[in-house]
């Protein structure tokens, strides 16, 4: 959960993770029973004085060119850097996605 507290809008810009070569913002979405995940061209926008969630199925990270496998519940050092409230780490805690959710995750690419 990202919680903007201020009186401005904000944006989350880039991911940074020692875990990945790249990480990246991805949106999930269903339509006709087709699922489909593409990057967040631009960043994700944070309105002020609200709160955006991260979750499979919807907005998240994306992980690319693992250093490492990760397991559920582990916790992962992750630095989302903000247009306006800069660099903020964070301790991520990995969480299982669906495979009826995610079609083709895990499936050793």
């Amino acid at each position: 959960m990202i919680v903007n507290r201020g009186d401005g809008d904000d944006r989350l810009v880039d991911v940074e993770t020692r875990a990945a070569a790249e990480a990246m913002l991805h949106s999930s979405s269903s339509a006709d029973g087709v699922a489909r995940m593409r990057p967040i061209e631009g960043g994700l926008e944070i309105p002020a004085r609200a709160r955006v969630e991260l979750k499979p199925g919807g907005t998240h990270i994306m992980l690319e060119g693992l250093s490492r496998p990760l397991r559920a519940g582990q916790i992962v050092d992750v630095a989302l850097r903000f247009a306006r409230s800069g660099r903020r780490p964070v301790a991520v805690r990995v969480v299982p996605a669906a495979a009826e959710e995610h079609p083709g995750h895990g499936m050793g690419r």
